[in-house]
């Protein structure tokens, strides 16, 4: 391999991107060791506050984190809860899901958030099922939940949310 005047050879360019490969992967597990932390801190000092955390022992899988402030704010809400989510992408890629309602002062309540690797059916169940339990939302009446146009999303909350209403926006 020739690239700017100089020779690499094959052995010397693999052995290079493997120690790269190597070394990103440490970077992602070492990049995430402060949420736990922060998760165990919101918990012990928000009395109700609901964290979920999971790893496979070296990577980060996914977190959770729903206030017992939000809890509380969604008792006196509107029954609406909508549903978003975004990439952010960088040296370190994940995946953002959060939930939000409304007040009666048509004010935006934060409701929860998780981070997850990527964004698939696996980690949207995860996040519905955690909302779900957080707040209740299948021992309400006539809860409304909002969303964008995607598959994975309908799909899961028509499975958790059995009770709701699912819209489009």
């Amino acid at each position: 391999m020739t690239a700017h005047l100089s020779t690499v050879h094959n052995y010397t360019a693999w052995k290079t991107l493997n120690s790269i490969k190597n070394k990103s992967r440490e970077g992602i597990s070492q990049s995430y060791r402060k949420i736990l932390p922060f998760l165990e801190w919101n918990s012990d000092n928000n009395i109700g506050t609901v964290i979920d955390f999971g790893n496979d022992g070296l990577f980060f899988n996914y977190c959770f984190l729903c206030l017992s402030i939000s809890k509380n704010a969604f008792e006196l809400s509107l029954s609406l809860i909508a549903l978003d989510a975004c990439h952010a992408q960088g040296s370190k890629n994940f995946f953002f899901i959060f939930a939000s309602s409304l007040s009666g002062n048509n004010e935006i309540v934060p409701l929860a958030f998780a981070i997850a690797p990527t964004e698939n059916e696996i980690n949207w169940k995860k996040f519905m099922k955690k909302l779900d339990e957080s707040l209740k939302i299948s021992e309400r009446n006539k809860v409304v939940i909002i969303s964008f146009r995607e598959k994975i999303i309908l799909n899961s909350s028509k499975e958790i949310f059995l009770k709701c209403s699912h819209s489009l926006c």
